[in-house]
């Protein structure tokens, strides 16, 4: 999965990979290093309500693409739900 280069704060560098997890033509996870850390920290929609779940997601096989993710999807401040990408095709199956 390629992804759409983002350039969230509009300075002129790409800030994100969005991600098109469902293919249902829209972008309902982002992928970034917000922290530096060299770990992707990701948002994604997992409910589909329209609003991002925070989240980690992890790049095990060093394939570029994050296979496994763990998501706070209540807003109490602790992940809860975590998303694998099962067969390797650069989307979590496991929702």
């Amino acid at each position: 999965m390629a992804g759409t280069q983002i350039d969230i704060d509009g300075n002129g560098t790409i800030d994100a990979i969005g991600e098109d997890y469902d293919g249902d033509g829209t972008i309902d996870g982002l992928v970034t290093d917000v922290d530096g850390d060299g770990l992707a920290e990701v948002s994604y929609d997992l409910d589909g309500d329209g609003e991002f779940d925070d989240g980690i997601a992890f790049d095990t096989d060093g394939d570029g693409v994050a296979d496994i993710g763990t998501f706070d999807t209540n807003g109490d401040g602790e992940y809860d739900t975590q998303v694998t990408d099962t067969d390797g095709d650069g989307d979590f199956e496991a929702l």
